[in-house]
């Protein structure tokens, strides 16, 4: 407690001796920059969603069921297998530099991984990280004893 009182009473005299060395149209100038480049740093993201199975009846986390995992696999080829099975030529990387200076690189869908969860007979979870959409779905099901994730990343 007391090291917090001291603090606070250190940074509240740093300010004033700032604030005193100010005019106050400088103050409030100093305050609308700062107001500006809080509101001009600002980079909206966007966020990739997670898909998991709830059991209506228990509202706990389950596998899916065969149509369940026949309409993923299918929305997920449709999805992600679609560029490979015409052929084409994977993205190439580009850059962009935002306002705030944070560089952002946009990989393509080569890059992709898949963060996956398994929930075992006893109910304990495992999680995973593979590579591509069949592997995923095969870990979704069968865990890391899928001949189809071999080497996933398991935690």
């Amino acid at each position: 407690m007391c090291c917090v009182v001291l603090g606070l009473a250190l940074a509240g005299a740093a300010w004033g001796q700032t604030q005193s060395q100010q005019t106050p149209s400088q103050q409030l100038e100093e305050v609308r920059e700062n107001a500006l480049a809080a509101t001009t740093s600002y980079q909206p993201m966007e966020v990739m969603g997670m898909q998991v199975w709830i059991d209506p009846v228990t509202g706990q986390m389950r596998p899916p069921t065969p149509a369940e995992a026949a309409k993923l696999s299918a929305e997920m080829r449709k999805l992600f297998g679609a560029r490979s099975q015409r052929g084409e030529q994977p993205q190439s990387v580009r850059e962009q530099t935002l306002a705030n200076g944070t560089v952002m690189l946009e990989l393509g869908l080569g890059h992709l991984d898949f963060s996956v969860v398994h929930q075992r007979p006893d109910g304990s979870l495992e999680y995973g990280c593979v590579d591509d959409s069949h592997r995923a779905l095969s870990f979704a099901q069968q865990g890391s004893q899928s001949p189809a994730t071999a080497q996933p990343e398991v935690q």
